[in-house]
């Protein structure tokens, strides 16, 4: 019987991981009761690696599971195959890092709780596309570095340009598939590099990917957000940033703080818009 296979496994494995990161239990997003009277929270995001690996390990485990593989040492930063992506793939993935976002966010940003339902799902909509590229980077540059062509689709997956055939293989309606194709074929090879180039220059450390994952899920300027919304997105936007000015007032000093902000943050919008 495959490990974590069905939802209610995987969310329990989650749930597990979270417990023993936090000492949190986890809840149901939609069994919290919207609350504009509390008081706001801060963000945990810049020093929330025990979580942040909590919901890599959740991803990892439920990926291979799909895959027939059972994992018996849960080591997200550990050697596990990755193959190439799939139509498929990138379904199933995405029904496990949902759930997973839904978790993370509570646990990272208290207040998030406190939203309504619709105010949930329009932020983890907005957000689920950035997250997974942000956290795609990271994670090729710490596990195949700056070199690679390749780059991660899932968790467990990759894409590179002559792999934009492969991907559709498995596509239940193949009508499309050959212009589709070519449509990926043609997205990777003008963003990657350009994307490849910002990074290389920039050279993001860990904590600024980090706060990167963190005001990406906050930038509602797209969206038609509630003024709740606005007003927890202004506050936990001022909260990362102030984290990072902390870090780099201990690494870069005062003066360079503002300009390397900015660069940060122009690099979210690139990755954000490609």
């Amino acid at each position: 019987e495959r490990l974590f296979a069905c939802r209610k496994c995987r969310m329990d494995r989650f749930e597990d991981l979270v417990k023993s990161a936090s000492g949190e239990k986890m809840l149901n997003p939609t069994s919290i009761s919207p609350s504009v009277h509390s008081t706001h929270q801060p963000s945990k995001i810049i020093h929330s690696s025990t979580i942040s690996r909590a919901l890599s390990e959740y991803r990892l485990i439920a990926e291979l599971s799909l895959r027939g593989i059972v994992m018996e040492d849960f080591d997200a930063s550990g050697d596990y195959n990755i193959v190439p992506c799939t139509y498929q793939h990138m379904n199933e993935a995405t029904k496990i890092l949902i759930p997973g976002l839904f978790e993370f966010c509570r646990v990272t940003f208290p207040d998030f709780q406190l939203l309504s339902i619709s105010d949930k799902w329009l932020l983890i909509r907005n957000y689920e596309k950035t997250f997974h590229s942000i956290d795609g980077i990271m994670r090729k540059l710490r596990r195949l570095g700056k070199n690679s062509s390749i780059f991660f689709s899932t968790f467990t997956t990759y894409l590179s340009e002559d792999l934009a055939n492969l991907f559709f293989s498995d596509c239940p309606d193949k009508t499309h598939a050959a212009e589709a194709a070519k449509t990926l074929h043609d997205w990777i090879a003008e963003f990657t590099p350009i994307l490849r180039k910002q990074i290389d220059r920039i050279d993001p450390t860990d904590q600024e990917f980090t706060a990167m994952i963190g005001l990406a899920l906050w930038s509602v300027e797209n969206v038609d957000p509630s003024d709740q919304l606005l007003a927890m997105a202004a506050r936990y936007r001022a909260d990362i940033i102030e984290e990072l000015a902390k870090e780099y007032r201990q690494t870069i000093g005062q003066e360079e703080l503002a300009s390397r902000i900015g660069v940060i943050l122009c690099l979210l919008q690139e990755i954000r818009v490609s």
